[in-house]
């Protein structure tokens, strides 16, 4: 009961908090939590478990017919910019294309950037 008296003090110390008026405004609190914050948990889980799925994955990249592992290789695989590695760019490509539908992938000067 020390947190509930202290948020009595802060709130002004006016507001009664008796067990059914405090019992009625926690359901409803409970009622938003549920409605906001599973549904983003959800999404947030599914994004995370397709984002790790398509860092498993090897992109093969071949030029005129052959398979290659040259820049684009070290770029998709290794780092593709000084900030991120390749799971972390992958993540926030994949988080991007599902939170906005879409997705800028940019390369320039031998690195590439999501936005």
């Amino acid at each position: 009961m020390g947190l509930i008296t202290w948020l009595k003090d802060r709130l002004g110390g006016n507001v009664p908090l008796s067990g059914d008026d405090f019992n009625s405004a926690l359901s409803e609190y409970e009622y938003l939590i549920a409605d906001i914050y599973i549904p983003e948990l959800a999404f947030w889980s599914a994004v995370n478990l397709i984002s790790n799925a398509v860092c498993k994955c090897e992109f093969k990249i071949f030029l005129s017919g052959k398979e290659t592992k040259g820049n684009e290789y070290y770029l998709w695989y290794i780092e593709p910019n000084r900030n991120q590695n390749s799971s972390g760019f992958i993540h926030k490509w994949i988080s991007q294309l599902y939170r906005n539908n879409e997705c800028l992938i940019v390369e320039q000067s031998g690195t590439t950037y999501c936005g």
